[in-house]
């Protein structure tokens, strides 16, 4: 199974990004952590479960199935550097994540991300994320899924740079 479709990328990564949303502390999604060690500039975390509930969209991006829940147990690793020339802030994280559909498979699998964003000192933004995920179902399918992503703001708000790469197979 093959798709290049760049609305379906969201649903795909979306458990990886809410993962970074929560480890940065900007959304209210529940976890736990077995270890934290983190600092005003950087985190790292060990044997997070994050429970992410129904994927927005509700179905899998992979087969069009809908999906009831969806689980990541991850360990990660944040920096945030900032300076008079503007910030950075890079994470790599890597996990296992848990999803079952509605018509009863359940798929568990091995996933890695890394992303990164840039803003110089004259605003302007820059953001990339690549992410890799392989899930075996109970029924003996497999997925495979392959994203990258990045995008160019300039400071008046114009989109200079837009990649949405999403493979499927």
């Amino acid at each position: 199974m093959k798709n290049s479709h760049s609305s379906k990328t969201l649903l795909a990564i979306l458990p990886i990004s809410l993962f970074v949303i929560a480890f940065l502390g900007v959304a209210p999604v529940a976890f736990a952590t077995k270890s934290a060690n983190c600092s005003p500039t950087s985190c790292n975390l060990h044997d997070v479960s994050l429970d992410l509930g129904p994927l927005p969209g509700g179905v899998n991006a992979c087969n069009g199935q809908p999906v009831a829940t969806d689980l990541l147990v991850s360990n990660g690793n944040l920096q945030i550097h900032t300076s008079a020339d503007g910030s950075h802030t890079t994470a790599t994280i890597e996990g296992t994540f848990y999803f079952s559909q509605t018509n009863g498979v359940s798929y568990s699998g091995h996933g890695k991300e890394w992303f990164g964003t840039n803003v110089n000192k004259g605003g302007t933004f820059e953001s990339t994320s690549t992410s890799n995920i392989d899930f075996t179902g109970t029924d003996g399918s497999v997925i495979h899924i392959n994203a990258v992503t990045h995008l160019t703001v300039t400071p008046a708000g114009v989109v200079t740079a837009n990649v949405d790469s999403f493979n499927c197979h």
